[in-house]
């Protein structure tokens, strides 16, 4: 199948992740990286059976639909969950979308009554050859990767539960927070994994209340190899199982509670954290996620 894959301006480290994983299952990718002006003579000339990208407003649907119309090609784009603040490039492209793509369960209905063709879920993936373990000097009891965000369902909360654990444990966080120990954050997620490698527990908590939304944060913490501490994410027990893949909460105080006791259990501590580890490997890798991919496609019949 061949993939006209927009990636304007990504990072070698990002864009590689994708191309690796697309040819490992058979796709043959065409990486454009802009400038945005040369969408269409490298699309048509490149003639693909699928667009495919993730957010990419110079992209205009004029363009998509006479690529659309000279090519016959299909078009699928990566959106994550986009309900709290919705991008006017994802509602404009509606109608060209053969699919859009959310990272939960529970959002599918309400694209398709609002004019998207199919909605299905299908979540970020990772690449073991940079999320993964690195060899750095655990200086921190906590690390947590994540902004403040302030108009967010969860916001008060997310807040909350950060500076108690600022003001219980010594707590690494990445982003914008007045806490004794943070950094800028990170784009990177080399470095982005590697921060948090400083800490012996990786902290999670999502803004929104959502079935299955699993963000870019739990399955890098995942991958670093170190315990995953996160605040319950609604039917997440469909995907892992608690105090042996990762170990979640319900309240604040029960987060510290939970940090305590494994910050005195080095071993059990170790254990959940390696079998977290191996699960993402196993099944959540940008390889897995673009075979999902490529079979959906086809049982969809849009390939």
């Amino acid at each position: 199948m061949r993939v006209f894959f927009v990636a304007i301006g990504g990072k070698p480290w990002w864009t590689r992740q994708h191309v690796d994983a697309m040819k490992a299952v058979g796709w043959k990718p065409y990486l454009f990286l802009g400038p945005p002006e040369r969408f269409l003579p490298e699309a048509k000339n490149f003639n693909p059976d699928l667009l495919f990208y993730f957010k990419h407003p110079q992209v205009i649907p004029e363009w998509i639909e006479e690529l659309k119309a000279e090519t016959n090609c299909r078009f699928v784009q990566f959106n994550g969950d986009q309900r709290y603040y919705f991008i006017k490039e994802i509602w404009n492209n509606r109608s060209l979308l053969d699919m859009v793509l959310i990272n939960n369960s529970a959002e599918q209905e309400w694209y398709e009554a609002n004019g998207f063709a199919r909605c299905r879920e299908w979540h970020i993936g990772v690449d073991p050859r940079i999320h993964r373990s690195y060899d750095v000097r655990e200086e921190f009891d906590v690390a947590f990767g994540g902004n403040d965000y302030r108009e967010f369902p969860l916001t008060e909360e997310r807040r909350r539960l950060v500076y108690a654990f600022d003001d219980h444990f010594k707590l690494l966080t990445i982003g914008n927070w007045e806490t004794r120990h943070n950094h800028p954050w990170i784009s990177d997620e080399s470095l982005y994994c590697q921060t948090l490698s400083k800490a012996k527990i990786t902290l999670g908590i999502n803004s929104f209340d959502v079935p299955n939304y699993y963000n870019r944060r739990l399955w890098l913490c995942l991958a670093v190899g170190k315990l995953h501490l996160t605040r319950y994410i609604p039917n997440m027990e469909r995907d892992f199982e608690n105090h042996r893949h990762l170990v979640w909460f319900f309240t604040v105080e029960e987060a510290l509670e939970l940090a305590r006791y494994y910050l005195e259990h080095d071993e059990e501590r170790e254990r959940i954290a390696k079998e977290g580890q191996r699960l993402v490997f196993e099944r959540h890798t940008w390889r897995h996620r673009y075979k999902e991919l490529d079979e959906m496609l086809k049982k969809e019949g849009i390939l």
